[in-house]
């Protein structure tokens, strides 16, 4: 979920979640698109940020992760995330629709982000000692 944030000034900000209502079951972690940080509200309840009053209002991202140990696969905009709650180690390998694989790469413990420039549909194909999971992505 998409973040807006903007300010006349710049100076040092702070994020912070309270009145929480999703339930035990999810983590809520934040993304900095700007420095690539990811601070999770479970374990610090405030996010702390520099912010220039030209910059982009678009710089953060929430993202909602369940607690249990599932690969969850999605995309937003041209960033390819795979969700590995459970530090999984493994590979990831992703396909266009004609079978070339166009990355390789392992699979990092939490949140791993995989920029993808080209439009179109993917497959995404993680193999960790637990076996292989699969999800078809469409990057816009």
């Amino acid at each position: 979920v998409p973040i807006g944030f903007s300010c006349g000034a710049g100076g040092g900000y702070s994020l912070s979640l309270s009145e929480c209502t999703v339930g035990d079951d999810l983590r809520i972690l934040l993304e900095d698109l700007k420095t690539g940080r990811m601070h999770s509200f479970g374990s610090d309840g405030v996010y702390h940020f520099s912010y220039q009053a030209d910059e982009n209002p678009d710089r953060l991202m929430l993202h909602f992760m369940p607690k249990e140990n599932l690969l969850q696969i999605w995309t937003w905009e041209n960033t390819l995330y795979i969700a590995n709650p459970g530090m999984r180690e493994g590979l990831v390998s992703i396909y266009n629709l004609l079978g070339c694989e166009i990355d390789n790469r392992s699979l990092l413990p939490d949140l791993n982000r995989i920029a993808i420039t080209q439009k179109g549909y993917y497959v995404v194909v993680v193999q960790t000692q637990e076996g292989v999971s699969s999800g078809k992505v469409w990057v816009h």
